[in-house]
């Protein structure tokens, strides 16, 4: 888990590929972490990659430009990305952007796989 005052990122792996659940406020300062994060679970090279926005109260220009950069990178390699269970703050600012368009966005997370 990487953890900030503002902003959370809590990674786990389900059966559908490896999520990041984000929480907080996604802005210039705490948009390293998040990179951080997926820099990580893309070096496992998965098939699938899911980023859950729920829990993302706030989300600027520095975040967006995080996930625009993570879905070049996950192209590139053949990975999905999808954004998972977008907050209001984020359904409004890809909509403003006009990147709902390039995202595949879904309305449920998979869950954690179980641990034996």
């Amino acid at each position: 888990m990487i953890d900030d005052e503002a902003f959370t990122v809590t990674a786990y792996d389900s059966d559908a590929g490896p999520v990041l659940a984000c929480e907080g406020e996604l802005d210039l300062d705490t948009a390293p972490q998040l990179t951080a994060a997926l820099e990580k679970a893309l070096a496992a090279r998965p098939a699938v990659l899911h980023i859950d926005l729920k829990a993302v109260d706030f989300i600027s220009s520095s975040g967006l430009n995080v996930l625009l950069r993570t879905r070049l990178a996950t192209e590139e390699s053949g990975c999905v990305l999808r954004l998972s269970r977008p907050s209001q703050a984020a359904t409004h600012l890809l909509d403003i952007t006009g990147t709902t368009k390039v995202f595949t966005v879904t309305a449920d997370v998979p869950d954690p796989r179980a641990v034996l």
